[in-house]
């Protein structure tokens, strides 16, 4: 594992599911964050118990829908701008 995952890995355990929200958010609308790879591992937190399941899954869903509305929203305002210049 490189330190990259490791550095990742290290933040989701400390901060939590306050910290998938804000990974998955910021992963989906447009910094290359490896969400795939943080939802496995909060998957094996939840499984040995690091986790709760209820938190684990209401941080990864709302940072889903506040990344993909954060990019909905930052099209419809600025695309058409961008696409004409």
């Amino acid at each position: 594992m490189d330190s990259s995952h490791t550095a990742w890995h290290l933040w989701l355990h400390h901060y939590g599911s306050a910290a998938l929200f804000f990974f998955v958010a910021a992963g989906i609308f447009a910094v290359p964050i490896p969400v795939e790879m943080l939802l496995i591992t909060a998957g094996a937190f939840m499984s040995h118990g690091e986790f709760g399941v209820p938190q684990t899954l209401i941080g990864a869903y709302a940072g889903s829908v506040c990344g993909i509305t954060g990019s909905y929203l930052m099209g419809r305002t600025a695309g058409h701008a961008l696409l004409i210049q």
